[in-house]
């Protein structure tokens, strides 16, 4: 009978707690919604203080911290869901979004990648395939432009030189 009542209380206090790190992460939701970026940050950094392995605020988090531009900590964040979730389904979603931080930082090789292995887990996202081909063309154009004036450089070495 002890046993059952202690059980009991531990499980309320339980539910208490992780009813608080969900009502962080609902009030960071709303504030994402409002676009309030950095306010739903400090809701969801709330949450994961109450409970540091809740994956859907981390992923959360990755998502306020994208919106505010801030690529390096989000990047951090989704490598940490990849590496440590084992939910295939959102692992897929940190890739993707990874690949998204990647792309608008220009950094086209590493976000191929990223949509590659998100296309590896989920073969039918066709969000990621459009992302995959876009990253593609804008990586065959710069390096195109390379080699455009690498050639010019050359000509005017040439030029220089007669």
């Amino acid at each position: 009978m002890r046993y059952s009542v202690l059980f009991i209380i531990l499980f309320y206090i339980n539910i208490a707690f992780s009813q608080s790190e969900r009502k962080y992460a609902r009030d960071g939701n709303k504030n994402y919604f409002d676009s309030l970026f950095t306010q739903a940050e400090v809701d969801y950094r709330k949450a994961l203080d109450k409970n540091p392995s809740f994956i859907e605020g981390k992923f959360n988090l990755s998502n306020s911290l994208f919106r505010q531009n801030r690529f390096d900590e989000a990047e951090l964040v989704l490598n940490d869901i990849i590496n440590h979730s084992s939910d295939s389904l959102l692992k897929s979603e940190a890739y993707y979004n990874l690949g998204n931080n990647f792309l608008q930082q220009q950094k086209l090789q590493e976000a191929i990648d990223a949509y590659k292995n998100c296309l590896r887990i989920k073969p039918d996202d066709e969000q990621a395939r459009y992302n995959l081909s876009k990253s593609l063309d804008l990586l065959n154009k710069q390096q195109n432009q390379e080699q455009e004036q690498e050639q010019e450089q050359e000509q005017d070495v040439i030029a220089t030189a007669v």
